[in-house]
């Protein structure tokens, strides 16, 4: 399959017309229409149902979609990648995170690496340990940021001088809201929105001796659970810090009791060679936390 075929295809998926996709792509569409028609040929599988005014894509034609997404976007990251090896430095570092307060601390990087290498940009995609490790295996990320947890055999890591406090955000009329804490036991009669991982974090298991809460959702991402919280009184296991707490929101955050906090580590893959930019984001990192030690 060749890649500029692939993106005549997302082009002509995001618009479901092949006339408006021939026009975004400055070519014509009969030449479009062929290229696709040649495309289910080669793959000898149907792609597209072809309606008067809309496209619909068959369940094959869904599958190519999401592949030819990740195909898309690994190739412009290895094309990015590989124009960074220049003497000029003017490239790309692309970052999967987790949620936490540590991006305060990379922050101040970015700001430093751009005093010096003003060519370099950041690009940052939020998500779990999973989404996170994803990223990085498929090329589609230089680093990760995860909590607590990584496959020392697999990736390279870094502890990060930072920790993250546990507690529940949960709408201030709440009946826990006027609470200084939140004690396991509280916290084993709680319905819960949580991290996909929930099950996975060994602190929290250990801290919740009383029993575990029920989780009624989950999510990777917390301006998701509280919207919810403000619209349901619901209650969400996070990160002291990650939302703003205020009288226009209606939220309020409490800390578990005792306190439980998480580490958090900057990773990378093994055996696989970054490019100058990545290199140099990973120097100023390091020079950063050997600051903060020292």
């Amino acid at each position: 399959m060749d890649i500029r075929v692939l993106r005549y295809f997302l082009k002509i998926c995001e618009l479901g017309n092949i006339s408006k996709a021939a026009e975004s792509l400055h070519t014509t569409q009969p030449n479009l229409s062929r290229q696709l028609t040649q495309l289910e040929e080669e793959l000898g599988r149907t792609l597209v149902i072809r309606g008067k005014r809309r496209l619909t894509l068959t369940e094959e034609g869904e599958y190519l979609r999401k592949q030819a997404l990740s195909i898309v976007e690994m190739a412009d990251h290895t094309e990015s990648t590989l124009k960074s090896f220049q003497n000029h430095i003017n490239g790309h570092v692309h970052i999967g995170a987790a949620e936490s307060t540590v991006m305060a601390f990379f922050a101040s990087i970015f700001q430093k690496s751009w005093e010096t290498y003003p060519g370099i940009s950041y690009h940052l995609n939020s998500g779990n340990y999973v989404d996170v490790t994803r990223s990085l295996d498929n090329g589609l990320a230089d680093f990760g940021i995860v909590i607590e947890k990584t496959d020392k055999s697999k990736y390279h890591h870094l502890q990060l001088p930072h920790r993250d406090t546990w507690g529940i955000l949960m709408h201030r009329d709440s009946p826990l809201a006027q609470q200084k804490s939140i004690t396991p036991a509280d916290f084993a009669q709680l319905s819960l929105i949580a991290s996909r991982e929930i099950e996975e974090i060994g602190k929290i298991k250990n801290w919740a001796s009383e029993g575990s809460p029920k989780v009624i959702a989950t999510c990777n991402l917390i301006t998701n659970a509280a919207l919810m919280i403000e619209a349901t009184s619901g209650y969400a296991l996070t990160f002291e810090g990650l939302t703003f707490p205020s009288e226009s929101n209606h939220l309020v955050f409490c800390p578990l009791e005792p306190a439980v906090t998480s580490s958090t580590y900057l990773i990378w893959k093994k055996d696989t060679p970054l490019s100058k930019s990545a290199q140099i984001f990973l120097e100023l990192v390091k020079e950063a936390v050997g600051e903060q030690k020292d």
